[in-house]
């Protein structure tokens, strides 16, 4: 039997755990995996990435058959995949397979890691099938959406398009990765703050969302969202409050408890900016209170439950209780030093609330330094960065964060 038919006969023997963590180690860099991205690994779960039940015994099992067969090397907790198994793989992976890689990187925060794994696989879809490929226009989308994470927004922009124009040209109306495209467009005017042209963007979405069978109701609650989030920006906040709830009125069509906890956590932070907007300060702690409770309830991924506490804190300032905006954001702190790695996703969230921190410190007259804390921030923006000591020192902290967090 030929080297390539031995692997294709391995391939086809694994059980569908196994093959579908063989697919998402064949989309990263095969010579160094760490342990510590598969955390909250599981198979057999709606998304790839659940941490609110971790359980290494799920994916070391996963795991066990690729290295019974030789497919992968452990050691010290990190993986190499072997050349041959992942172009063989990669020769058969499907355009979901790939997106549900980026979307596991995603999830966990690795932002940097996914940016590199998706220019790996830009590269095997540039030699193998070609850049004007739908193949091509997703990894586009998912490459614009790590460079926003980023805060690179022109580039992220200016691959959204290129994804769209791809889109546009290829594919049915109401195809799902078309209307994905348009969404990231959306996504990109509003973190331009061209709130008109993100709402047009989002009610173009929803509209074909609508009219599609295959829109799932989760898609439907994020678009709302999306667009809720351009009518707040807009300062439109009727049009941003029923928004929201036509968001509610979708979230009750989805099955899982905890997806649902999620988009609710993610409503009342919403409807707590539109306090916000409206000077309702009040309104606004209570709403953000409520968010946490409920995002901390359902283990939300720690970068979104560190922008409540970091929201909470700056409430707490604004409303001179100094002694609790100290401790939201120490706590914010605390939780994105426990995100892994060292991404600059994590840098610049930790950068913006640590200068959060440095002025309440000022405003309570705290013993602690606030001028060392400024100096300690403007370094670690300079790490996630290209900017100079000065640009870091000026930057707008508050744009740190996509708009999502914010």
């Amino acid at each position: 039997m030929a080297l390539p038919e031995a692997w294709n006969s391995m391939l086809a023997s694994l059980d569908p755990p196994s093959a579908k963590l063989l697919s998402v180690l064949s989309l990263m860099d095969p010579d160094s995996i760490p342990d510590r991205l598969f955390s909250g690994w599981k198979s057999d779960a709606p998304r790839l990435n659940d941490p609110s039940t971790p359980d290494e015994h799920e994916y070391i099992t996963a795991r066990t058959p690729l290295l019974d067969y030789g497919m992968i090397e452990v050691e010290e907790n990190i993986s190499t995949l072997r050349r041959i198994v992942q172009s063989t793989r990669l020769k058969l992976i499907s355009a979901e397979e790939r997106s549900d890689a980026f979307e596991y990187l995603w999830e966990i925060g690795q932002y940097d890691d996914a940016f590199t794994r998706v220019d790996h696989a830009e590269t095997i879809c540039s030699e193998t099938i070609g850049l004007q490929t739908p193949e091509a226009a997703r990894l586009f989308v998912v490459r614009g959406s790590v460079l926003l994470t980023l805060n690179r927004y022109s580039e992220a922009g200016g691959l959204f398009k290129k994804g769209l124009d791809i889109c546009v040209a290829l594919l049915p109306w109401n195809d799902q990765l078309l209307t994905n495209s348009f969404m990231q467009v959306g996504n990109f005017y509003l973190s331009e703050d061209r709130f008109d042209n993100a709402i047009e963007m989002q009610t173009k979405v929803i509209a074909i969302r609508e009219a599609s069978d295959d829109s799932s109701p989760a898609m439907m609650v994020i678009s709302h969202f999306n667009l809720s989030r351009s009518h707040l920006g807009a300062r439109r906040f009727e049009d941003a409050e029923r928004a929201l709830s036509d968001a509610s009125r979708c979230a009750t069509a989805l099955t899982s408890e905890t997806e649902k906890l999620f988009y609710e956590s993610a409503r009342l932070y919403v409807l707590g900016n539109i306090s916000l907007a409206k000077g309702d300060l009040d309104a606004t702690l209570r709403m953000h209170t409520n968010a946490l409770e409920v995002k901390e309830e359902a283990k939300c991924p720690q970068f979104s439950v560190s922008a409540s506490k970091h929201k909470l804190g700056d409430m707490s300032a604004m409303l001179a209780d100094y002694n609790s905006a100290q401790m939201y954001l120490r706590e914010a702190i605390v939780v994105l030093e426990k995100v892994p790695g060292h991404s600059g996703a994590k840098l610049m969230r930790i950068a913006r609330t640590e200068k959060r921190l440095s002025e309440v410190l000022l405003m309570s007259r705290d013993a602690e330094s606030p001028k060392t804390l400024r100096a300690n921030v403007a370094q670690r923006l300079q790490t996630a960065t290209e900017m100079s000591f000065e640009e870091a020192q000026a930057a707008d902290f508050g744009k740190l964060v996509p708009h999502l967090d914010r």
